[in-house]
């Protein structure tokens, strides 16, 4: 969307992005998530689930920038302030519950000493929260996002915790500000 983005801003029209950013594009502002910090507190929240020790895995979106900042905090996190837990393996969900549920599937079997998987998107959690959930396994699991879905999981105890990003919150602050400026 950049240079959709950077056509408005240069007939005048002020373009304010909110939840995803557009790096490179002319807009005057974002207003979103921290996605490194909340890659730091999936693993603080993981290690806490795990007691500071076992092997984790990641399936996130590896060609997104807010997917790959979220990964990252989690695993310099895990890294360097747990030593008695290792990120086993990063995978791609691509976003969709079944692959991810295929994934989540793989690797827990290739994988049996795996005690947590952190889910960078909302989809992928539901689908990680089904396989673990065939296998009856106690795999801890961090999601993100607070769609239906991901809820019931919680509510039911196959998804241990997620992240949420206020993302309707970001939209009616960057609403007030225009309505504000236009006053």
């Amino acid at each position: 969307l950049t240079e959709t983005i950077n056509k408005a801003v240069e007939q005048g029209i002020p373009v304010v992005l909110f939840d995803s950013d557009a790096l490179g594009s002319k807009a005057f502002s974002f207003l979103g998530t921290n996605n490194y910090n909340a890659g730091v507190t999936a693993a603080h929240k993981m290690a806490e689930l795990m007691s500071q020790k076992g092997k984790v895995a990641v399936i996130t979106l590896p060609n997104q920038l807010n997917h790959q900042q979220r990964t990252k905090g989690f695993i310099e996190t895990i890294h360097k302030e747990y030593p008695g837990m290792e990120v086993t393996v990063v995978k791609d969900g691509k976003g969709d519950a079944l692959v991810s549920k295929q994934v989540a599937l793989e690797l827990l079997r290739q994988y049996p000493e795996l005690s947590g998987i952190f889910v960078t998107e909302a989809n992928g959690g539901v689908g990680v929260g089904e396989a673990v959930s065939l296998l009856a396994k106690k795999t801890k699991i961090i999601s993100f996002d607070t769609d239906k879905r991901t809820l019931d999981m919680v509510k039911q105890g196959l998804i241990d915790a997620t992240l949420a990003q206020g993302t309707w919150n970001m939209g009616l602050l960057v609403a007030s500000i225009f309505i504000s400026s236009s006053s």
